[in-house]
């Protein structure tokens, strides 16, 4: 999980991405802990990946944006 901050122009990583894993499951619930500053907009973003049988896959999703208050 990434979380990324909205400069103005770009969106930038905060911190260290949070490693999280889970094997053989369709869904995966997770959690990490980032601080924030008040004013920016923020979004969540986690990249995923599957190998199976020699074939490997890799997705990304990102969240809609909030504004840190």
């Amino acid at each position: 999980i990434y979380l990324e901050k909205w400069t103005g122009s770009a969106w930038v990583q905060v911190g260290t991405p949070a490693q999280l894993s889970s094997s053989n499951k369709m869904q995966f619930n997770g959690y990490a802990v980032y601080g924030i500053v008040s004013g920016y907009y923020y979004r969540a973003r986690t990249v995923h990946w599957v190998s199976h049988n020699g074939v490997y896959e890799q997705g990304e999703r990102v969240t809609n944006t909030i504004l840190a208050k």
